[in-house]
């Protein structure tokens, strides 16, 4: 296993577990499922989701985080921010009309009434960036290799765990 297995660029990225990823809107089955091949075809993750830092909310990315679950992920790569504090993310409604705020996107995610599928449309003044994460790697499996390899030192990766 080489560093060059799993590569980043621009922001940080982190691997956190499926179970404790709290999405806010619906998804299409279907959009999953045609991310799901597309994975498997490319072998990797590449790009990462968005999460709330504090609450774990799930703002960008929720047909890819759920391709992965399709695929029996443990953790999913992505990039933490601070939701409620971050200038550089605004959030949007899709549809005219339909009012969508902060407040509402957090309180979609802790209560699990989720919004209908493209519902708020988060938006980035800085890239997110990319990754490129072996769909291997993603399992308990790996990880618990990982935690042990890296605790002497001998594999310095890109990639962190989420605490």
């Amino acid at each position: 296993m080489e560093a060059t297995d799993v590569t980043t660029t621009l922001r940080s990225v982190v691997l956190v577990p499926v179970s404790l990823v709290r999405p806010h809107e619906r998804h299409d089955p279907s959009h999953a499922a045609a991310l799901r091949a597309k994975m498997v075809a490319d072998g990797q993750f590449t790009h990462p989701i968005c999460l709330d830092r504090q609450t774990l909310t799930l703002l960008d990315g929720h047909h890819r985080f759920h391709a992965g679950r399709m695929l029996g992920f443990q953790y999913v790569p992505s990039v933490l921010i601070d939701y409620e504090e971050d200038a550089d993310v605004i959030v949007i409604a899709w549809r005219t009309g339909e009012i969508v705020n902060r407040q509402n996107v957090l309180a979609a995610a802790a209560s699990g009434n989720l919004m209908p599928i493209k519902t708020s449309r988060h938006i980035f003044k800085s890239p997110v960036g990319e990754c490129r994460v072996p769909l291997r790697r993603l399992c308990k499996s790996f990880l618990l290799k990982y935690i042990s390899a890296s605790e002497d030192g001998s594999n310095a990766y890109q990639m962190s765990l989420f605490p």
